[in-house]
């Protein structure tokens, strides 16, 4: 049997759509009400299906006096996601693995600085499928020399990325090891540097080509709007909006495509617009 195909100009309506390739995440959902709140417009999904070639996440009704277009766009990291989703797999959810051939508790750090700082998949990241298999032999070999502290251990750094691997004195949890995530963030504290400097160069570099080509053609105003997201690059940014609740001054380099930016950070929402400038605005939502 064949599926009609969608009128080219009929929306995927958010409570009532069967496409898998419309149907909006919670983070997109939360976004566009956010959107529609600073706005005052009603937003309606975009059909994937409803014309070939780029589109945005959602478009104002026709009728509306205010044409507009969303794109909504996470900045988040693709290596965190994929590391977190090995932990689950492959070392599950508990931080504490029981080793029967160790004497003692073992407390070792994974170091994902690498994959925090880069919003790909690529990056250098411990790699987690073999990890206990190994980890044990060589803290079996460290126990055997009588050593407590692995830190420095070739072996236990080509393995884990960190310098934090020892012993837990008078721990009740017996042989084994517990694993835990470590990262560093480079941040400036100064919000210029931080927020606007920052999504000036995401905006204008490739990560954010798929979001400039979905409003390239739109006619109305053109909105793109950012989910910051700790896990990655943004997670400096995050935290210096947390720690200064003052608003950007520095105007915001936006691409040809785009008339306005709106970033959700938590709580924290700022808004540019080519015309205004910067807003602050906080919202529980």
């Amino acid at each position: 049997m064949t599926t009609p195909a969608a009128s080219q100009d009929s929306p995927c309506a958010r409570t009532d759509n069967t496409h898998p390739d419309c149907r909006p995440s919670a983070d997109e959902e939360r976004a566009v009400a956010i959107v529609s709140a600073l706005t005052g417009l009603d937003f309606e999904r975009v059909c994937e299906r409803s014309t070939p070639g780029p589109k945005p996440d959602y478009r104002t009704a026709s009728s509306s006096p205010k044409p507009s277009a969303v794109e909504v766009k996470q900045l988040t990291s693709a290596a965190v996601r994929r590391h977190r989703a090995g932990r689950d797999k492959h070392l599950g959810a508990e931080p504490f693995h029981p080793a029967p051939s160790l004497t003692r508790t073992w407390l070792v750090f994974l170091d994902t600085t690498d994959a925090h700082a880069t919003f790909g998949a690529d990056s250098h990241t411990p790699v987690l499928k073999t990890l206990l298999r190994k980890l044990i032999a060589e803290l079996e070999r460290l126990e055997g020399n009588g050593e407590t502290d692995g830190g420095r251990d070739p072996a236990i750094r080509q393995l884990t990325h960190s310098w934090v691997c020892s012993t837990v004195p008078n721990s009740p949890l017996g042989p084994g090891i517990i694993t835990t995530d470590s990262h560093g963030t480079t941040r400036t504290t100064d919000l210029e540097t931080d927020v606007v400097h920052f999504l000036s160069e995401w905006l204008n570099s490739d990560l954010a080509a798929n979001l400039r080509s979905s409003l390239r053609t739109e006619s109305g105003r053109r909105i793109a709007a950012l989910i910051a997201d700790s896990d990655g690059p943004a997670a400096g940014m995050i935290r210096t909006l947390y720690e200064n609740d003052s608003t950007p001054s520095t105007p915001l380099t936006l691409p040809a495509e785009i008339d306005a930016v709106i970033l959700i950070a938590g709580t924290h929402v700022l808004d540019y617009d080519i015309d205004i400038g910067w807003q602050r605005r906080t919202i529980d939502f």
